[in-house]
């Protein structure tokens, strides 16, 4: 397929409910929207997607990821949206790139792989019946004959299982043969069994003697106070050790705002709270006008840097972030707009 500009790279990670259709928005780079797609599914059910949020199981969808495995959707038409669908819900990933050389001979190409053990691999039916044929695996090859492999020898001829009684064998020994007390005296098979059984069996001795290299200096007392030896404890508090900073980001409904942007170049704000992921888009927005956002009062009515500028018909996204509670503040060049604000 087409090279790939590796800067229009976009990824996200996506929890899908069953039977409802989810719309998914791409921003663009340069000017343009991403025309490949790589999606993921972590999932067992089939994921469905279409160019518009008519999608269904049935029909009018582009192309379909089984449960796990991964699809590459390759368009020359840049697609700003595309909505998925699924009758189980499951969680898929989304890689996305812009290439300015696919050609219409391209056009809908889809190519499928499967997560076989965290590894990919194109297109495995792992549960057909191996076909009929004469492959041996691996070199287990056994063909009648006289001859050695290696020098394990086959014989053809029937082999019949014979006893040895007891006691017979002298190396073997007796089942009455008593214990080997120890590797230096004489004695069968079975009495050195008998001897090693016993030792094993046996309660471990006291002593002074060191196992391996554990090695306790006694020259040096411990202080006193609240020490524990095995168990390392924790004392209670804020502090981080090192960079172990482990935050919890619940899997949750979303919080929505639309703040009316009725009049241009003036601000306009919204408090958010709990915030891990935050998505900024311009409703029904278009490319020839912009709007702008900051995170401080007196930024953005008379554009003060710093600040951001985006084109209304951009998605603004901003993700892995944890912040209790901040304001978002908003201006628009086109009057009578409604900034839309999803967050996580």
């Amino acid at each position: 397929m087409a090279k790939l500009i590796s800067s229009s790279q976009q990824s996200q990670t996506i929890i899908l409910q069953p039977n409802v259709v989810t719309e998914i928005d791409f921003r663009a780079v340069g000017g343009a929207f991403p025309n490949i797609f790589q999606i993921f599914n972590y999932g067992t059910a089939t994921v469905i997607c279409g160019l518009n949020p008519l999608v269904t199981v049935a029909s009018n969808y582009e192309f379909m990821t089984a449960g796990a495995s991964i699809t590459v959707y390759g368009n020359p038409q840049n697609q700003q949206k595309l909505f998925f669908l699924t009758t189980v819900g499951c969680t898929i990933r989304i890689n996305c790139w812009v290439s300015n050389d696919i050609t219409t001979s391209e056009l809908s190409q889809t190519t499928n792989s499967v997560i076989v053990n965290s590894s990919v691999t194109s297109s495995v039916n792992i549960a057909a019946a191996i076909p009929a044929g004469t492959n041996a695996i691996g070199h287990v090859v056994l063909d009648a004959g006289s001859a050695a492999i290696g020098h394990v020898i086959v014989d053809t001829t029937p082999t019949t299982a014979t006893t040895v009684a007891d006691g017979v064998n002298i190396s073997l020994g007796a089942k009455a043969d008593a214990a080997a007390a120890n590797g230096g005296v004489t004695g069968s098979a079975i009495a050195f069994l008998k001897g090693i059984l016993t030792s094993c069996q046996a309660a471990t001795p006291a002593g002074a003697n060191n196992i391996g290299k554990v090695t306790i200096d006694s020259t040096t007392s411990l202080p006193t106070g609240a020490n524990t030896i095995g168990n390392v404890g924790l004392v209670a508090g804020a502090n981080v050790i090192g960079k172990v900073n482990i935050v919890d980001f619940p899997i949750a409904v979303p919080t929505l705002y639309n703040v009316s942007l009725a009049a241009i170049s003036t601000e306009y704000s919204q408090a958010i709270t709990n915030a891990h992921k935050i998505i900024v888009s311009i409703q029904s927005g278009a490319s020839t006008d912009s709007f702008r956002l900051a995170f401080a009062t007196g930024k953005v009515a008379t554009p003060t840097a710093p600040y951001l500028q985006y084109a209304q018909s951009v998605v603004y996204l901003i993700e892995d972030i944890n912040i209790a509670s901040f304001t978002l503040y908003l201006a628009t060049t086109k009057a009578g707009v409604v900034a839309q604000i999803e967050v996580w």
